[in-house]
């Protein structure tokens, strides 16, 4: 929220910083063409007008540009997303890939979340389980809500996987298309 915050902050003071440069060109302008037999004293003010206004344009965009950058670097776009739309989607990944039977339960809840680095994130993790057990086929992924934070629960049938080998998936590293 407050990525979306700062984003809205930064349009809205973009375009007021912008609008008294565009106005003073477009007056400016106007009386250049509008009045072709002014003096050449009057026509170079104007000129040195719209030179100081595109100047300062030029300013104004290469530091709206510089905050974007910054703001785009630092926050990721968060998007409401159902829990079940996300399993949903990773179910049909792992179908299509001839992988474990991945199964829906609980209620479907509403997360803040980069869905697509989400998305990949469950894959990497079923991935990893598959793997590791080896004869996983069926995964069952549940929503639950608590202390404020949504879970995602991941079942499945088989052997348990040690914490030290959970624990060494947090090394593990997306491919670079996602981000």
């Amino acid at each position: 929220m407050e990525a979306l915050r700062n984003n809205d902050r930064l349009i809205r003071t973009s375009l007021e910083a912008f609008r008294s440069p565009l106005a003073t060109i477009r007056v400016a302008a106007e009386n250049l063409t509008a009045n072709p037999d002014m003096d050449s004293q009057t026509q170079e003010v104007f000129s040195n007008i719209v030179s100081q206004e595109i100047v300062l344009l030029s300013e104004l965009f290469e530091s709206v540009s510089r905050e974007a950058r910054i703001l785009a670097s630092d926050h990721w776009m968060l998007t409401d997303t159902n829990t079940s739309d996300l399993i949903t989607t990773l179910a049909r990944q792992w179908t299509d890939q001839n992988g474990p039977k991945i199964i829906i339960e609980g209620e479907p809840l509403w997360i803040q979340a980069d869905a697509p680095a989400l998305l990949m994130v469950l894959e990497t993790l079923v991935k990893q389980i598959v793997e590791t057990t080896a004869s996983t086929t069926t995964i069952t992924v549940e929503s639950l809500m608590g202390d404020s934070r949504v879970y995602l629960d991941i079942i499945w049938l088989g052997q348990p996987i040690p914490a030290t080998t959970v624990a060494s998936w947090r090394q593990l590293t997306l491919p670079d298309d996602i981000m």
